[in-house]
């Protein structure tokens, strides 16, 4: 899939801006074109005007040597005047050059039988203008303005091919760049659609089992084991789906800011004390700082959510007698919160994944510590979209801290 939007990234650069190209190159041959083919008309309108005098102190046509006077050839221009019965009666050549009459009827012959004031053949332009006495007939030779509209097309072609292959290399490199977060945002996904799909299997799995042994059991007290085995993996598979929606939620939530201001000690509080009892149950020594009155833009069930998480991960990394503190602290107008606890800590190298979804820490403990590893997940994307920012500090087997500047 990556491979066909990447093809199709490169094709729709290299279209869009070869068409601009061709445009560009297209107006500039039209409009040179257009602007040599006028002014040879002035040119020869002004000679016929003048009656075949040409007025140019400097003509940029160069004579060509009498011995090769074929009017394919002419660098320069002359005129020839005919009567009203279109029968030559002057020919006006400059440098007392002459050409082959039969060339020069057929060539006027042309020209008469052209229903056109003004055109061309091969190289010799003409134009014709009716005078008292008949008309007169001026020829001017255009190789010089063929030769620079040629040599403009080959140009242009060569220009517009390495064009073609400088933006294939640039937007291939471009491409490379603008696919890069689709890309590894593919990868999250995959990898997340592979473990989701392995957690939620073994719960499955063990429903199944205990289902079919069920069908054979016969014993009411075994029954109920197995369905108290069953209840426990769907309530674990519910969990799992409850999550998964949230970080749903959550990735799909506006990243604006909210406005309004809320007591943030009161629902830190709130939190805390709703996870009070268990902290007893399990052991845990729990502590606590929190300053009343304490405000900030915040919604009240991202922060509520975000300290069942810390307060959740600090118990399942933490052992019997450990201790868990929080602490709010205002300074100016910088918010902090952290999250402190014994423990279990994180290595050093491991601190950068511990964000990521279905990440882990510690392996050995894992079978030990029941979990998902989505909680934190969660928790990262809340504060990315808060615009908060989070630090996280650790001694390995000792104490692991989460400061969030709110």
């Amino acid at each position: 899939m990556l491979k066909k939007l990447k093809t199709k990234f490169i094709l729709t650069i290299i279209f869009i801006i070869s068409l601009i190209m061709l445009i560009i190159l297209l107006s500039i041959n039209i409009i040179l074109n257009t602007n040599m083919n006028k002014k040879t008309i002035d040119t020869m309108r002004e000679i016929a005007i003048n009656d075949g005098i040409p007025h140019m102190k400097n003509p940029s046509f160069k004579p060509m040597p009498p011995e090769d006077n074929h009017i394919r050839q002419f660098d320069i221009s002359f005129s020839v005047k005919l009567n009203k019965q279109n029968k030559i009666t002057e020919t006006i050549y400059p440098i007392q050059m002459s050409y082959d009459e039969i060339q020069l009827n057929t060539l006027i012959d042309y020209v008469l039988s052209n229903k056109n004031d003004y055109g061309q053949t091969g190289n010799i332009s003409f134009f014709k203008m009716s005078k008292p006495y008949g008309q007169i007939i001026v020829f001017l030779d255009t190789t010089n303005n063929n030769q620079v509209k040629h040599n403009l097309i080959y140009i242009s072609l060569i220009v517009f091919i390495l064009s073609l292959l400088f933006i294939f290399i640039v937007s291939y490199f471009l491409t490379e760049w603008m696919i890069k977060p689709v890309k590894e945002t593919f990868e999250i996904q995959k990898q997340f659609i592979a473990n989701a799909s392995h957690e939620l299997k073994t719960p499955l799995s063990i429903i199944s089992t205990n289902v079919s042994i069920l069908d054979y059991e016969d014993d009411i007290i075994e029954q109920k084991k197995w369905i108290k085995n069953v209840k426990t993996e769907v309530f674990k598979m519910n969990d799992l789906i409850n999550k998964l929606l949230l970080l749903s939620k959550v990735e799909n939530f506006s990243k604006v800011k909210p406005s309004e201001s809320i007591n943030i000690s009161t629902v830190i509080l709130n939190s805390i004390l709703s996870y009070e009892s268990i902290i007893f149950e399990k052991n845990r020594i729990l502590k606590y700082n929190i300053p009343p009155n304490i405000l900030a833009p915040c919604i009240e069930d991202d922060l509520s959510t975000i300290i069942r998480i810390f307060l959740d991960n600090a118990i399942k990394y933490s052992n019997k007698n450990d201790i868990i503190e929080i602490n709010l602290e205002k300074k100016h107008n910088n918010i902090s919160l952290s999250i402190f606890n014994t423990g279990v800590g994180i290595k050093n190298e491991d601190i950068k994944y511990i964000f990521d979804r279905f990440y882990r820490v510690d392996t050995s403990r894992n079978k030990e510590i029941e979990g998902y590893g989505l909680g934190l997940s969660i928790a990262k994307k809340i504060i990315d979209n808060n615009k908060w920012q989070i630090k996280v500090n650790s001694i390995y087997n000792k104490w692991i801290k989460f400061t969030i500047d709110i």
